[in-house]
């Protein structure tokens, strides 16, 4: 939750950055989000499969939507992204079975095989077992979007309401170096 909110202040601080030095902050973003997706799927697929930069990066796609917001449409969309993740939620719950899953023979084998593979295999034998569980972390990162862009929206809220700002006091000094 941590790094989505703050992947979503830093968007905001970026997105303001780039719209004060660069003709076309959208499409500048945009490049940066496709590398970031590009990243994520080579990453997920020859280095650890567990990676989620590229949820990022399709989170970073709807943040794009809110880019130019101020801190009032930032918030009401913040609001709308909580309860569409909390729906979301309610749906999966009830679409579960509800029954705890049976640890069967076949499921142990399963998890023995794959620790196996991990651990005596070459990189290449392995990697239709790392490519599997990759597929298997997109699917269960695209079921978690809308919580990952409910929390980079309110990262973003933060960013544009100023929740972030160091306030300071009359006669404070601009640096704490400064004394």
């Amino acid at each position: 939750p941590l790094f989505g909110m703050l992947f979503g202040a830093s968007f905001a601080l970026l997105y303001d950055k780039l719209q004060a030095t660069v003709a076309d902050p959208r499409g500048t973003f945009r490049r940066r989000l496709v590398f970031l997706l590009i990243f994520g799927v080579v990453h997920g697929l020859f280095l650890y499969f567990g990676d989620i930069t590229h949820a990022y990066a399709i989170a970073g796609f709807v943040l794009l939507r809110y880019a130019q917001a101020d801190a009032d449409a930032t918030a009401r969309a913040t609001v709308r992204w909580w309860i569409i993740a909390v729906a979301w939620l309610l749906v999966l719950i009830a679409a579960s079975s509800g029954e705890p899953e049976v640890v069967t023979i076949e499921s142990l084998e399963e998890i023995y095989l794959n620790v196996a593979a991990s651990s005596r295999l070459g990189y290449w034998e392995q990697w239709p077992l790392r490519a599997r569980m990759f597929l298997w972390q997109v699917q269960s990162n695209l079921l978690g979007l809308p919580t990952v862009i409910a929390l980079m929206m309110t990262g973003m809220l933060a960013q544009r309401a100023g929740w972030l700002r160091v306030r300071r006091r009359r006669g404070q000094c601009q640096s704490q170096y400064m004394a």
